[in-house]
């Protein structure tokens, strides 16, 4: 469980995504939502919407692991779902991307995420993230190749326990501090190594955009976009793929709910764990593009 605050409205929330679209303007799309889950009988602590919806948000563990403040963001709206047995709200907070990526205005100004979970490194896997000076085993990798013209797409798609090193959610509030500077061209590149001598940079020239999901709690259970079913073209931006779709119950737990009379023991525990899913596409020359051996 975590908890959370916004202007005055305080609660246990049992998980909370944050869902970016970065390229190369800024952020296209930066998104939080918050999920709360009680009795049906309970009440969820009443939260005001005001006429333009923006305050400070901000989200806590009692491990004292993640001091995330949101300021000035806007609470855009919220759902509320109700079973014979259960309550669940959902709260969506965005940020508006035409008032923070003018010049002078970053992200960073507005957004803190520190986490100080540290690396626990168990079992040494194939596949190692390394964003800084320190790596650690990705928890899964993929890639895909769209061959078109004149420029083919490659996407890489890398998901990572998050920790207080390798942020992917850090390294785009980095980049999108970086663009901000006049005195870069766009932003400074860097470079992702994740396996043995594999790298992918990313650079002002080539990124076409970096979609970045943190979900914890119950959102560790909720799915991020599959590479297959990303299309970005002139009627469709990875900006797209950012918004959640809500799906609070299956009918199967709907129908237990209604039929049996003792609470239902939920088929999956309350994650703790924290996961960074990180999805980056990049513009490929055709002459370039070698299928790597990654296996």
């Amino acid at each position: 469980m975590v908890s959370i605050s916004f202007d005055g409205f305080n609660s246990s929330a049992s998980g909370y995504r944050i869902a970016t679209c970065f390229d190369e303007n800024g952020f296209a799309e930066f998104h939080v939502y918050t999920k709360e889950v009680t009795e049906r009988r309970n009440e969820f602590p009443p939260v005001e919407l005001k006429p333009d919806g923006s305050g400070n948000l901000s989200i806590r563990d009692t491990q004292g692991f993640r001091e995330y403040d949101f300021n000035k963001i806007k609470l855009i709206g919220g759902e509320t779902h109700v079973t014979q047995q259960k309550k669940v709200r959902y709260l969506i907070f965005k940020y508006d991307p035409d008032d923070i990526n003018n010049t002078g205005k970053s992200y960073e100004k507005h957004v803190t995420v520190t986490n100080k979970r540290k690396i626990s490194e168990g079992k040494v896997l194939p596949y190692n993230i390394k964003l800084g000076n320190v790596p650690h085993s990705l928890l899964s990798f993929a890639n895909r190749f769209i061959a078109q013209e004149p420029l083919s797409l490659e996407m890489l798609k890398f998901e990572n326990s998050r920790s207080n090193e390798n942020s992917f959610l850090e390294l785009v509030l980095e980049l999108s501090k970086s663009l901000q500077d006049p005195n870069v061209e766009g932003f400074e590149p860097k470079t992702i190594t994740y396996k043995g001598d594999l790298t992918a940079e990313i650079n002002y020239q080539t990124l076409k955009g970096i979609l970045v999901f943190e979900s914890h709690g119950d959102f560790v259970y909720e799915i991020t976009p599959d590479l297959d079913n990303i299309i970005v073209d002139a009627n469709r931006g990875l900006g797209d793929y950012v918004s959640y779709d809500i799906v609070p119950f299956l009918p199967s737990q709907i129908l237990d709910h209604a039929v049996n009379q003792n609470p239902v023991k939920e088929d999956r525990r309350l994650s703790i764990d924290t996961i960074e899913t990180a999805i980056i596409v990049m513009n490929r020359n055709n002459d370039d593009i070698k299928f790597k051996d990654i296996i």
